[in-house]
């Protein structure tokens, strides 16, 4: 593991019940590195998200931010700490306004109102005409926008995004692509991210890491995504 990483999760079990699904899961993250997350359906990559935010309990192995042990914190402490968390969907407040929801986001850190609506509008610009427009009228790439402003709003230190593209228009996906790579590097943000856009993750990714069967199999560069199948099984005594 490599000394200077900021998060880290070291052989991380877990699952639903009685049906496993992480199988020993061990990465890091540095800070102002964005870490991508890349695999077939079912392979545990929103299941690793979960694990690491605190939705879903671990049955064994650590987590670590800036050398603080997460793994039996409920979630609401994880992100008092740092972590922050767009889940796959986005689950933005549908009912409450654009402003709301990126107060709402703000609630643990302490911050004035005024100011994380400011920084938040500075960050994505389109923001500032829908401040008092309901999360629930907005189209997909606005939600998702809204959801980004909505975690960065709690000033964390690790982002664990899931599945950031999905259902958003190209042109939208590019400002996404741009913030986050200015935003880690301006914040020491560490981030990862779980994607099957390939091109979204080799424009913003550091490194890509391939998920197999509930493990870590592979670590590719990003500069040598379009060379590699990221989808092609990997031996497990190759991982």
């Amino acid at each position: 593991m490599n000394e200077q990483s900021l998060f880290t999760a070291s052989e991380l079990r877990a699952g639903y019940g009685r049906v496993p699904v992480l199988d020993g899961v061990t990465f890091s993250a540095r800070q102002a590195e964005i870490v991508g997350l890349l695999g077939p359906n079912g392979m545990g990559k929103t299941t690793l998200l979960k694990t690491l935010i605190g939705v879903l309990p671990c049955s064994s192995g650590s987590i670590l931010l800036d050398g603080v042990e997460l793994r039996t914190m409920p979630a609401h402490e994880r992100a008092r700490l740092g972590i922050g968390y767009v889940p796959q969907g986005r689950e933005i407040f549908a009912g409450l306004t654009v402003r709301e929801n990126i107060a709402f986001g703000a609630a643990s850190s302490g911050r004035a109102r005024r100011a994380v609506i400011e920084r938040a509008v500075a960050d994505f610009p389109v923001l500032e005409r829908l401040l008092d427009r309901k999360g629930g009228a907005l189209s997909g790439g606005e939600q998702q926008i809204l959801a980004l402003a909505r975690a960065l709003a709690g000033d964390p230190r690790v982002l664990l995004l899931d599945e950031p593209t999905e259902g958003v228009a190209p042109a939208i996906v590019e400002d996404i692509e741009r913030q986050l790579i200015k935003l880690a590097r301006e914040r020491s943000l560490a981030v990862v991210v779980v994607e099957q856009d390939v091109d979204f993750l080799a424009t913003v990714s550091d490194r890509i890491l391939q998920m197999q069967k509930g493990r870590i199999v592979r670590e590719v560069p990003a500069a040598d995504l379009a060379e590699t199948d990221i989808f092609a099984p990997v031996s497990q005594t190759n991982s």
